[in-house]
């Protein structure tokens, strides 16, 4: 059963745009009585897809990073995202070249991470040159919730 988790609008990638994903930094966010937490919170949910309902992670797989599971950046074009750090996204596959341009997390290069299933934008995969630093930053209005 998908549970439709509403959260603060997300924007797009670093330089990959898709319309239904961005917002500009001015412009009003909604937000509802959900919060972040909701998506996120309890350890038996499955986080999907929102567009296809795809597995991507499961939310035993949340991690800290810098601090925080949650992070809200800025892309050089102006648009904001709202994110969680995963350490495993089996539902996601990278996409375009890996970048050391821009990065959120210094000494981190990035990936665009997409939908295994219909390669929806889910954000992106960090990464240094020792994988065990590798993580997930996925966009929290991208997934829905599903109770296992």
């Amino acid at each position: 059963m998908v549970v439709s988790a509403t959260i603060p609008e997300a924007m797009s990638v670093l330089f990959l745009r898709h319309p239904a994903n961005e917002t500009p930094v001015s412009a009003p966010q909604q937000h509802s009585s959900t919060s972040s937490e909701t998506i996120i919170g309890r350890s038996e949910e499955w986080l999907l897809c929102r567009h296809c309902e795809a597995k991507i992670t499961s939310s035993q797989q949340r991690i800290v990073v810098q601090d925080s599971h949650l992070h809200t950046q800025c892309n050089p074009g102006g648009y904001l995202f709202h994110f969680g750090c995963f350490e495993i996204a089996t539902g996601c596959r990278l996409a375009a070249p890996v970048s050391r341009e821009f990065s959120w997390f210094a000494g981190y290069s990035w990936q665009i991470a997409l939908c295994n299933q219909c390669q929806n934008h889910l954000g992106w995969h960090f990464s240094k040159a020792d994988p065990a630093h590798a993580f997930y930053g996925l966009i929290l209005s991208q997934l829905a919730t599903e109770a296992s």
